[in-house]
């Protein structure tokens, strides 16, 4: 009997070692854009069970392997009376050019059943720009279970106007991308640009983990709408079924004329891969979206003799005031409101010309931005009336720019009217400078009563009495003396104490430095910049964007150090965030090191700027 059973194993065996084994590599594309990725797939096909390897990939020194996977397919024909079953087993790595040119992947060794089985080369080219992918020649994914839709109707798609720019998927069989759509790509100074993000995924989304939103440089921008859930709706692009959900929208405001950048949102999804058998492991993909230039153009010049306020829109402009009439020294509210399309914020009233006898005693102001695009800015300004009469709060007349017609245009407020009346008992409130008038001092129990006046004829105080005031006048300058001491050398001490703890930090970053441990490197610094920034703007930080912060800090910092700022944090923000097959060469020594080193010098000076001296680097 034993002798039967090792007959028949070692007849089993000897069939499987005849097994017919097929080892092939495809790719789906080998003509790509620099930005675009493709997939390698290795196959092992067999008529029988066999036991296959992991394969051993060449030397990719001109790729990166963005992710792997792998399935198993059997496959079932009745062939002349009998069923021939074959069995395929499939290694997929979807993979990212590092730069353009030609290239080869070398052979890949794959073992099967103890046997080596050695793959073609295949060559590779990678171009500039974008490169349509190919028709459907190419292996399907884990993803793709959708069908096309008819071609009229996708050509019918394609026919559609659509206004700015609007990114299309690169390849169909993408787990998901992320679409960025703007609606205009050239604009005026000061003009609205609407950027929105969404994400279009064909397989089923698990999570989402937003690694960079949009920086959004050289724009003043308002938030329209942030997700913080997805909501999902289908869309068809180029005959294919996806569901969309928006990440993020934004009404831009480009603040001079150049070219702008609406650099990309990266996210990273975990996808989980669905067929006929149920659902696949699940994987994490890094995707983000395209950068989208835009020009903006000056304002024309124009000869209007009225001043421009800085409205690039549509406005309207209403004024009122809170009294038609008044005593003297009470102060008068005068509202002027402008609203309409664009953004109300950057509108400034020209300087004010009011009648001898009123003063401007103070002036604020109100915004806000609507999501449909509308906003408004409400300036209201208190007038304090010095004499009696009738009095005129005169009309002015402001230039705007209107975009959508390319003209300036005037708005003109409403003339108002009031009367002030001089009040009983009036007691004069001091103007804003000091009056060069005699001030008598106000009488009670515990204030001795000084009378500052000379007399012609006699000395009127006795010498107790010039001790008091001399006495008063010592003391008062004491406090004051103490008082300026006290904000001079308390400011002094805040800087040092900045000073010491920020050299604290750069000891640390440099320690995380020497053991090249680049990610730490990066999370330091970035609770550095937060710490510093919110220090300067005196705003704190730990619940705020930086760029918001950086907006807060003096002018000398913006104006100095701001754009320094802004692209030291970009590198950082990569080492902190970014996948490592993203990061690339900043991870390396000597480029960590000479980053790392910038990163030091401009924050030195912005504290140096932002605290009031200069800082030995």
């Amino acid at each position: 009997m034993f002798k039967l059973f090792s007959l028949l194993f070692l007849i089993i065996l000897t069939l499987n070692s005849y097994a017919d084994v097929e080892v092939s590599s495809v790719v789906d594309r080998n003509i790509m854009g620099r930005g675009d990725s493709f997939t390698l797939s290795i196959r092992i096909s067999s008529d029988n069970s066999v036991a296959v390897e992991e394969p051993q990939l060449p030397v990719l020194d001109n790729f990166d392997i963005i992710n792997t996977w792998s399935g198993t397919e059997s496959r079932s024909t009745f062939v002349n009376g009998q069923f021939e079953v074959q069995r395929t087993k499939t290694f997929n790595y979807m993979m990212a050019p590092q730069k353009e040119g030609k290239f080869k992947i070398d052979s890949a060794k794959v073992t099967v059943n103890g046997k080596d089985y050695i793959t073609k080369p295949i060559d590779i080219t990678v171009v500039a720009g974008n490169v349509a992918p190919p028709p459907s020649n190419k292996p399907k994914s884990p993803f793709d279970n959708f069908n096309e839709e008819d071609d009229i109707f996708s050509q019918f798609l394609r026919r559609r106007p659509r206004p700015g720019y609007r990114s299309q998927p690169v390849d169909p069989q993408d787990a998901f991308f992320i679409q960025v759509e703007v609606d205009k790509t050239e604009v005026y100074a000061g003009e609205q640009v609407s950027a929105s993000f969404y994400l279009y995924t064909r397989a089923n989304i698990t999570d989402i983990d937003t690694l960079k939103y949009p920086s959004l440089n050289g724009f003043w921008k308002e938030d329209i709408e942030v997700a913080t859930r997805l909501g999902f709706q289908d869309e068809i692009i180029n005959g294919l079924v996806y569901r969309k959900a928006l990440l993020a929208s934004y009404a831009l405001f480009p603040i001079k004329p150049g070219t702008v950048k609406v650099d990309p949102y990266k996210a990273r999804c975990t996808v989980v891969s669905s067929g006929a058998f149920g659902f696949g492991p699940p994987v994490k993909l890094t995707k983000e979206s395209k950068e989208v230039t835009v020009n903006v153009k000056p304002l024309p010049t124009s000869t209007d003799p009225n001043p421009f306020v800085g409205g690039v829109g549509d406005f309207q402009v209403t004024s009122e005031i809170d009294s038609q009439s008044l005593p003297v020294n009470q102060p008068l509210t005068w509202k002027i409101r402008f609203s309409g399309k664009g953004n109300a914020k950057l509108i400034d009233l020209p300087t004010l010309e009011l009648a001898d006898g009123l003063e401007v005693y103070d002036t604020k102001s109100e915004t806000k931005f609507h999501k449909n695009g509308t906003s408004y800015k409400e300036f209201e300004i208190l007038v304090i009336p010095r004499k009696a009469g009738t009095y005129n709060l005169p009309a002015m007349t402001m230039r705007l720019f209107n975009p959508d017609t390319s003209t300036y245009y005037n708005l003109t407020t409403t003339n108002q009217s009031f009367e002030v009346q001089a009040a009983e008992n009036e007691q004069v409130i001091p103007p804003s400078r000091l009056a060069e008038t005699e001030v008598e001092l106000p009488k009670g129990p515990e204030i001795p009563q000084i009378l500052i006046e000379w007399q012609p004829t006699a000395f009127a105080l006795s010498q107790n009495q010039m001790f008091s005031v001399w006495g008063s006048l010592y003391l008062l300058a004491f406090i004051f003396l103490g008082w300026r001491s006290y904000l001079t050398f308390g400011n002094q001490q805040h800087k040092k104490d900045i000073e010491t703890l920020l050299k604290s930090k750069f000891k640390k970053i440099h320690d995380l430095q020497s053991k090249q441990d680049w990610r730490s490197v990066g999370v330091e610094v970035m609770n550095t910049f937060y710490f510093l920034i919110g220090e300067i703007s005196g705003q704190g930080g730990a619940n705020q964007e930086i760029e918001k912060l950086i907006l807060k800090v003096p002018p000398s910092v913006r104006r100095e150090v701001g754009e320094e700022l802004l692209k030291t944090l970009k590198i950082f923000e990569v080492l902190s965030f970014a996948p490592e097959a993203a990061v690339g060469k900043l991870k390396e020594k000597t480029e960590l090191k000479k980053h790392v080193s910038q990163m030091e010098k401009v924050l030195l000076k912005a504290v140096g700027l932002g605290l009031g001296r200069k800082v030995d680097e």
